[in-house]
């Protein structure tokens, strides 16, 4: 489960028919739950089609909206969503539900039918508070300020027929960098390539490194000591850069090195 309390202020366009019915949210209470947090689409078929639950477990009727991102990551894991608002069809996208009640929410693709590789989404939902004092008539829509109080980050995969994840390490190194505060600190650099068709969470990775052209034993690495790369994602066709203190046994210099990690993700 991902929840993050959010202070955005995001704008939304809801039919008169449902402002009317909306209570005032000036001290908000109500909470509410998400599932699932993962899903798997196929680009075609009945699979294509997914239903998720918001069910709201507070005391005050509350409202909720619903929406889909695409996913990236860059190089060093920071997350690139844009509005995917065309590759899929939600039904509702806003609801009011009542305490102690479900509303199934009912998601479609209509992307590509025929992908070549896995393609990465988030469905977002998000709790709402509505200030009704902040209602604007345009042009016979109603216009309302929305301050997210919560927010559920699932994580939707549309899956083609056999892909597969194909990681490799494309570069090991130690070296010194300079920190912010000005420190020198000796750093092991690594840089994973996923240039497979699936994405792959590098669970319980176990790493050997040694210096390339010295006859020397190993370094290995167990989960436990690769905290920040043990069980991250690589999307599909994504590299990864992470950093992290270089061993003991190791300088400064290009590695070599192999992985292992569990693949039943």
């Amino acid at each position: 489960m991902n929840m993050r309390s959010l202070t955005a202020i995001l704008p939304l366009v809801i039919g008169a028919n449902l402002i009317s019915a909306l209570p005032s949210f000036s001290q908000v209470e109500a909470t509410f739950q998400f599932s699932p947090m993962l899903s798997n689409f196929a680009p075609s078929g009945q699979k294509a089609n997914q239903s998720f639950v918001v069910k709201n477990t507070g005391k005050k009727s509350t409202a909720i909206q619903i929406r889909m991102v695409k996913r990236e990551m860059d190089l060093d894991g920071k997350e690139i969503n844009t509005n995917a608002d065309d590759d899929f069809i939600l039904y509702p996208p806003q609801m009011l539900v009542k305490a102690g009640e479900s509303q199934t929410v009912r998601v479609t693709w209509v992307g590509d039918a025929s992908p070549a590789k896995e393609l990465s989404y988030r469905i977002i939902a998000e709790q709402l508070p509505i200030d009704l004092t902040t209602i604007t008539q345009t042009q016979g829509n109603t216009t309302v300020s929305i301050k997210v109080l919560f927010q559920y980050m699932g994580s939707v995969y549309i899956v083609p027929p056999n892909v597969a994840p194909n990681v490799s390490l494309e570069n090991a190194v130690c070296q010194v960098e300079t920190s912010k505060d000005g420190k020198k600190e000796n750093k092991l650099q690594l840089t994973f390539a996923n240039q497979g068709t699936a994405h792959a969470l590098l669970s319980n990775l176990r790493l050997s490194l040694a210096p390339i052209g010295k006859e020397t034993n190993p370094i290995k690495l167990e989960a436990k000591q690769l905290t920040g790369v043990n069980g991250e994602n690589m999307l599909a066709g994504s590299k990864r850069r992470f950093s992290l203190p270089c061993p003991a046994g190791l300088s400064n210099e290009k590695l070599s090195g192999t992985f292992e990690y569990d693949r039943g993700n």
